[in-house]
């Protein structure tokens, strides 16, 4: 079963036009898988920062205060 997938457009500079196009001809990926790989890591580490500056708030008795 693969997973669901969303379309999501955007505009992107030239410099990274470029990059994908070389990392195309490098890996023979598609653009689109790229920059799918590319946002899944990006997201990946994103939550794991979270988990991590949540599991720090809680040790230091932050978690769940008001930032006021």
């Amino acid at each position: 079963m693969s997973i669901e997938l969303i379309d999501a457009r955007t505009k992107i500079t030239e410099l990274t036009d470029t990059v994908l196009d070389v990392r195309h001809t490098i890996t023979g990926k598609d653009r689109s898988e790229i920059i799918r790989d590319v946002m899944h890591d990006w997201a990946l580490r994103c939550e794991l920062e979270s988990t991590l500056l949540q599991a720090a708030m809680k040790a230091k008795g932050l978690a769940g205060k008001s930032r006021d």
